[in-house]
Formats: structure tokens, C-alpha cells, sequence
């Protein structure tokens, strides 16, 4: 595998739209009975519906990173957590729509979606009720972000190399409403990136294990 090369190659793949691992990447790093997307008219849930943009920014010749976000804190359950930027759906606009939107409004990154890969799979998120769906978008240059002051604290960059790598989550110790719980999570640079994040971060890492046995193989 030449580092070099792969990480194009995979956005490529991407954009074929490949048939997605879904929930059983997401149970590598969820919480034991975590409730599941899946599940969620089964058990006469009402959730609100958010998306969030998954983007993936060229760093140098054949090396991306994923933008991330630490949220504010604030009194809610995200309070400074790691996140993609995203958010509520407004009105009637598509999910797509909303992600483009919030992307926007929180780090100042203008996509659209001809820069669309894919969507990934949605995930519900129980403490704040929100059914999440994720789309992943492709960012040839870096951007400038510019972020909202009132809802981010930092921006946090994530090499796409480190979601190749194995072991790609740990156990780590993490504060949850004054109780601390241990968790599969990523530390990157004294962040520790867990819950739907993770989620979705595990989905892309099988995508890219799975890939590159393919790759070698070419």
C-alpha cells in the first residue's frame, strides 16, 4: 500500500457509493444497548432529525483529514464534546440541504453537492433524541474556517491515515453527567472522541480496512 496514493483512490471509491457496513461498524464502538436507528419505530420513538457533513480536506498530495468540532460548553448533554459540524433540520429542506447549511454556519466551509461522496449510515443519538444522518463531502484544498463563537470551541483535525490504522479505537475514560465511563474511543492531541462521532468514524474505518485489501491486491 504506498501511502501516497490510497487516500484519493479511496474517496473515488467513495463516490461509487459502495454498500455501507451500517450498524455493525457503529457496535464496534457503541455503548451496550445503545439504541439503534433501526429500531427507533419499533419502539414508538419520535426523534428530531439533524445531518452533518463528514468532510474530508486535502492536506498535502494524497493526504486528506477530517474536519471535526468541539462543541462549546453549554448546559446540555454535547456540552465541549467532538463533533461534525451539523445540526437541526430546517423546515423543508432536504437532509443534504441541512448538512450543506450547517457546515456553513458553524466553521464557515462552503460545500455543495457536487462534492458529495456519499451518505453514510444515520444513527440515533438517545441523550439529546436527535436521528443523525451523516454525508460525506470532498474538499480538493484547505479551507479557512471560520467558527461560530457561540457554538465552537475548537476546530479538530482528524489524518484520514489514522483510520487505517489498528488498533484504531481504545478504552478511554470519559465524563458523562458527573459519572465517568469507559469507552472505545480516539484521543487525538488530548481530545477524546467518542459516542456518535465514533460511530461514524468506525463506519468510515471499516469502509478503508476493507478497501485496502482490495488496493494491495491491484
Amino acid at each position: 500500500m504506498s501511502k501516497s496514493n490510497w487516500q484519493d483512490a479511496f474517496l473515488e471509491f467513495l463516490k461509487t457509493r459502495p454498500t455501507l457496513p451500517g450498524e455493525a461498524a457503529h457496535e464496534l464502538v457503541a455503548l451496550k444497548g445503545r439504541v439503534k436507528a433501526s429500531e427507533i419505530n419499533k419502539l414508538q420513538i419520535q426523534p428530531k432529525i439533524s445531518a452533518v457533513a463528514v468532510v474530508f480536506e486535502k492536506v498535502y498530495s494524497g493526504e486528506y483529514r477530517i474536519v471535526l468540532i468541539k462543541r462549546k460548553e453549554y448546559a446540555g448533554v454535547h456540552s465541549a464534546q467532538i463533533s461534525f459540524p451539523g445540526g437541526r433540520r430546517d423546515g423543508g429542506e432536504s437532509l443534504i440541504e441541512t448538512s450543506i447549511r450547517e457546515l456553513y454556519e458553524e466553521v464557515g466551509i462552503s460545500v455543495n453537492e457536487r462534492q458529495l461522496l456519499t451518505p453514510l449510515t444515520e444513527l440515533y443519538i438517545p441523550p439529546s433524541n436527535f436521528l443523525m444522518y451523516p454525508f460525506a463531502y470532498r474538499c480538493d484544498t484547505i479551507m479557512k474556517c471560520y467558527p461560530d463563537p457561540n457554538e465552537v470551541a475548537d476546530i479538530v483535525y482528524l489524518p484520514l491515515l489514522r483510520l487505517a490504522q489498528e488498533p484504531c479505537f481504545e478504552m478511554h475514560s470519559v465524563d458523562v453527567r458527573g459519572f465517568s465511563l469507559r469507552v472505545p474511543a480516539i484521543e487525538l492531541s488530548g481530545h477524546i472522541i467518542w459516542g456518535a462521532t465514533a460511530m461514524v468514524l468506525a463506519e468510515i474505518h471499516v469502509l478503508i480496512k476493507s478497501f485496502i485489501q482490495n488496493f494491495e491486491k491491484m
